[in-house]
């Protein structure tokens, strides 16, 4: 697909029509990457990664792939991740923490200048995606026993189709902040990768579990006092096993009850349809549960009904289920 000209594909070339950012991340929808870059604006997201010391002369929309001229390196992929993970500090990496003399005065502290970049909603917001990309999305290969929080990156060959030229992993925990990239110095027809972005990924989370033999790391990330959670996605099912019966006895004598196969997820809203000639009409909707009582029907009609997912965090819904008849037969 074309955005502002730039042409874009999804690496397993698989569409949806709508998707939240926080799947596109945790999926890694190059789309959805390029058109939020347009939509922000390339000024405007610049300016974050000149506040975390990446000046980047590029003015096109591939900056949202890492489509760079010249790239950027290990280290400033790693400043710029450890600022989410020091709730939107940046604070540029050294080797020495302190110098002290023989007087034993501190004479050099490291990371005495530090700018505030993003927001401590932000910043949560950012390691709550990344923590679930890491659980089940592109980041899900390998193991750590612990919260980790990152993202990977694959760059395409240039001169061999099919094969890849970069392949990275950046992430951190409470206590560390890690980038693993492979490659060659040297990109040509006999120097490429054969490999994805699960090799570097898995590699990372090998290193931190040494590292934790060696010293208990924190295990868990904690949440600013001052943000709100986010909650994770929601995914909804594909509705199956619907059926439709006529019950008798109760307050009303009779009634229709609707049940059907859904999700355990209590936060889906499940809408229910009836079918009509032009539009179709929703005649109510339960949360978390998988049935509905129907009072308002003829037994000499035919009474058609579906019923839909619906995602309250993003106001979509999802497909529909069959569609059952409830009649005396």
């Amino acid at each position: 697909m074309a955005i502002d000209g730039y042409e874009v594909s999804n690496s397993n070339n698989e569409y949806v029509k709508n998707i939240s950012l926080y799947e596109a991340l945790m999926q890694s929808k190059n789309t959805s990457a390029v058109w939020l870059l347009q939509q922000l604006g390339i000024p405007y997201a610049k300016a974050y990664l000149e506040k975390m010391q990446m000046n980047i002369p590029d003015e096109g929309l591939a900056i949202a792939l890492g489509g760079l001229e010249s790239g950027v390196t290990p280290l400033q992929i790693a400043n710029a991740y450890a600022t989410f993970a020091n709730e939107g500090t940046f604070m540029e990496a050294s080797t020495i923490k302190q110098i002290y003399n023989t007087n034993d005065e501190r004479i050099y502290q490291s990371n005495e200048n530090r700018t505030e970049v993003f927001s401590h909603q932000v910043a949560w917001n950012m390691t709550k995606m990344l923590q679930k990309t890491v659980e089940e999305g592109t980041a899900s290969a390998g193991t750590y026993p612990h919260d980790l929080a990152g993202k990977t990156g694959t760059t395409q060959h240039p001169f061999v189709k099919g094969k890849s030229k970069d392949l990275w992993f950046a992430g951190y925990t409470p206590t560390y902040t890690a980038v693993t990239w492979m490659g060659y110095d040297r990109s040509d027809k006999d120097h490429y990768l054969t490999g994805n972005s699960s090799f570097p990924t898995e590699l990372t989370k090998q290193i931190l579990t040494e590292l934790d033999k060696e010293e208990d790391l924190t295990t868990t990330f904690r949440k600013p006092d001052d943000v709100v959670d986010l909650p994770d996605p929601i995914k909804l099912p594909t509705i199956k096993n619907m059926t439709a019966n006529i019950v008798f006895g109760g307050m009303t004598i009779v009634k229709g009850k609707l049940t059907w196969s859904g999700s355990d997820d209590e936060r889906v809203v499940y809408r229910i349809y009836r079918k009509q000639d032009e539009i179709d009409e929703m005649i109510g909707e339960v949360t978390g549960i998988t049935e509905y009582d129907i009072r308002d029907f003829s037994l000499l009609s035919k009474n058609m009904y579906y019923v839909v997912p619906y995602d309250p965090l993003t106001k979509l819904e999802g497909k529909p289920s069959e569609i059952v008849e409830l009649s005396l037969n």
